[in-house]
């Protein structure tokens, strides 16, 4: 039945995605924006893959990361830029994916069009998440930029963590840094998926809530912002307190804790969205 739901059956996803297309090509149409978006970006993006292959590669070709070693100017601007891109594409791309969910559900309400939609043989679970997934089409391209600007960082960290002996050999007779930083890289790009997955379920959620739209936005928001900070201080305390041999176990157990917010977040959108049309008044005749 999920499938179904999130599948092109489901009129309500096929609706919203051209809507949401419709909307993201029109708001980015200007060439001002395009271009100032590309002269931030595409150096941070060249950089972080940079120096993710060259931590790759470096136990067989130490050369690879020469240029960031002898270069200390270069490698400052290196580090900034990737730190930069990371934070500002994480806070840009949260608060865009958080409004255009939202917006899929405030804009049939201001439309007077939420209470016809949720009387026709559209269910509930459809309407959540169709409009759900539609906005995780409409910016998946956004969230894979975030990825690419993350293998920098993750490169960052790998090489920090190169001499530390939290981090033994995966496989024997191969070094300890290529192994590790593959798993770290699945990991990476697996929490990106449910870390826009949810952003876009809560998005979905805070214009269900029984407040005020902006107050239920801001307090979406803020949660989502002491999540991740949550994700951003655990891996540290992990390491910090000799814990690193076990990331992957625990790396693994956030990603079940984070599908279960994704699936929470949408069913309890889901029945915000039957209640409130339950205690809705009938219409007059």
């Amino acid at each position: 039945m999920i499938l179904e739901t999130l599948s092109d059956h489901n009129p309500v996803l096929r609706a919203e995605r051209r809507h949401q297309q419709y909307v993201m090509e029109s708001s980015r149409a200007g060439t001002v924006w395009i271009g100032l978006a590309a002269l931030m970006l595409i150096p941070a993006l060249i950089v972080s893959i940079l120096m993710f292959f060259g931590a790759l590669v470096s136990p067989w070709l130490p050369e690879a990361l020469s240029l960031f070693d002898t270069e200390q100017v270069l490698a400052d601007l290196a580090f900034v830029d990737i730190i930069t891109m990371n934070v500002a594409m994480y806070v840009v791309v949260t608060l865009i994916t958080l409004g255009l969910a939202s917006n899929s559900v405030t804009r049939e309400k201001n439309g007077n069009t939420w209470e016809t939609l949720l009387l026709t043989s559209v269910s509930a679970r459809q309407i959540v998440w169709g409009k759900w997934w539609a906005t995780l089409q409409a910016l998946r391209g956004d969230h894979a930029l975030i990825a690419g600007v993350r293998l920098g960082l993750l490169a960052i960290v790998l090489i920090g963590l190169h001499a530390s002996t939290d981090l033994p050999p995966l496989l024997p007779g191969l070094p300890v840094i290529p192994p590790h930083i593959i798993l770290f890289t699945l990991l990476m790009l697996a929490y990106t998926a449910l870390e826009a997955a949810l952003t876009a379920a809560l998005g979905v959620l805070s214009a269900l809530l029984p407040m005020d739209g902006a107050a239920g936005m801001i307090v979406i928001f803020s949660g989502r912002l002491l999540l991740t900070a949550g994700l951003v201080v655990f891996p540290a305390v992990v390491f910090i307190r000799g814990w690193g041999r076990f990331y992957l176990a625990l790396g693994l157990a956030g990603l079940v804790v984070y599908g279960v917010l994704v699936v929470g977040s949408l069913l309890l959108a889901q029945a915000l969205a039957v209640r409130g049309h339950a205690a809705s008044p009938p219409p007059t005749p």
